[in-house]
């Protein structure tokens, strides 16, 4: 164990075991810390060329890398790549508060482990399209608030964002009317009916629609974007590219044909908002609006990227871009903790403690406040409409990176 040049204590985790790293890499491991010069840097890295772990490299993914102002993070955090996969550096803070011990290896290993629980589940079928998606597929990406990634298992393969869209839609609600105005026609509750229903709209809450996470929500908190029909869309698409970090995010147009020709359902539930004066104007151009939205196509690092900036008070981690005010942030991610998992957020949030928006297209983003995001998509999906393997990756990297909130 050896410090870096603000006094923390720090520890090289390298292939699952923690070293001595000053004893290791000698006296300059003081100085190769996201603290010190470039020259300091060139000087750790002859130091300790005995080391498998490669040189400080900025601007690559899994190096060891931090950005000048990464000392004002609350954890900091190092990526180092060994010879057997990436491992993390973690600079623990004077109270001793450490986390985010895991390497590739580990990664890959946990999703090989959470395989048998995309058997429990099934696509969703209910628009067609999603119906051919490969129940097998499991992916994971991690991303600090320094802006370091890395992935494991079909991490890279895109599907369709479907309802984790909503964590944006209600967002760019938040940053265009005020809190007050917003919740007179959208609650913040949690609700143990379906993320369809129509019966919670008939007989509760004035027949405002429970929170923002429902289908009902998202239809109603997408009329309070302003712009009408002809910005609305265009809005939140550009804050899902600067949330994701992906200016190529782009629409799975079969995808949108297919939802849009069996959408009968939210269309009930958006002309009977309409008959109670939720929302007003042309519903179908609304509509069109939502499914578009639903069908923007996302890989586990979109996703990831998107949690990161969440977790981060709205600053993207990537892109150093501030995408959302702190307090709105701060709404999405308490909404997320309630509601985020239809009716079975109670659980999830029991079993990993971490706020999380999922989606029938098999994705779950989780926003870690001062850690990090956590993307996985997994299509086979449990009696509840979440990723049954996604769920099980994420229960175990909670504990094995200690990333609960709670």
């Amino acid at each position: 164990m050896g410090r870096d040049s603000r006094g923390n204590h720090c520890y090289l985790y390298r292939g699952g075991h923690h070293h001595d790293a000053k004893a290791e890499a000698g006296d300059g491991l003081e100085q190769g810390t996201a603290h010190g010069s470039q020259a300091q840097q060139e000087h750790l890295h002859k130091k300790r060329s005995s080391l498998s772990a490669g040189i400080l490299c900025p601007g690559r993914p899994h190096k060891g890398y931090c950005r000048p102002d990464h000392d004002k993070l609350q954890n900091k955090m190092l990526l180092l790549q060994d010879g057997r996969g990436v491992a993390i550096m973690v600079i623990m803070n004077k109270t001793g508060g450490r986390y985010g011990m895991i390497t590739q290896q580990r990664l890959e290993e946990l999703v090989n482990e959470c395989a048998f629980a995309t058997k429990q589940g099934r696509v969703a079928s209910y628009i067609p399209k999603l119906a051919e998606a490969d129940p097998q597929q499991l992916g994971v990406y991690w991303m600090d608030l320094a802006g370091h990634g890395m992935g494991a298992g079909e991490w890279e393969k895109r599907v369709t964002v479907q309802s984790i869209v909503k964590v944006a839609i209600f967002l760019q609600a938040l940053a265009d009317c005020p809190l007050d105005e917003l919740t007179r026609r959208i609650s913040l509750n949690a609700t143990a009916e379906t993320f369809n229903s129509i019966v919670d709209l008939e007989v509760k809450n004035h027949h405002r629609p429970l929170n923002p996470y429902i289908n009902s929500g998202a239809i109603a908190s997408l009329y309070m974007v302003s712009g009408g029909p002809e910005g609305r869309f265009q809005r939140v698409m550009e804050l899902l590219r600067k949330l994701t970090a992906n200016n190529a995010l782009s629409i799975d147009e079969q995808v949108y044909v297919s939802e849009k020709q069996t959408g009968h359902r939210n269309r009930a539930i958006a002309y009977f908002m309409k008959s109670t004066q939720i929302i007003d104007g042309d519903v179908e151009q609304l509509l069109d609006e939502y499914f578009r939205l639903c069908s923007v196509k996302v890989n586990c690092r979109d996703l990831a990227v998107m949690a990161a900036t969440l977790a981060n008070g709205g600053k993207n981690p990537v892109t150093g871009l501030c995408c959302a005010q702190k307090s709105f942030c701060k709404t999405a991610m308490a909404v997320m903790v309630s509601c985020g998992m239809y009716g079975q957020s109670g659980e999830f949030l029991v079993r990993t403690g971490m706020p999380a928006k999922s989606g029938v297209g098999g994705g779950i983003m989780s926003a870690i406040p001062s850690k990090g995001g956590l993307g996985v998509v997994g299509p086979a999906l449990n009696e509840t409409g979440n990723s049954a393997g996604g769920i099980e990756l994420l229960s175990r990297l909670s504990d094995e990176m200690d990333l609960s909130i709670l």
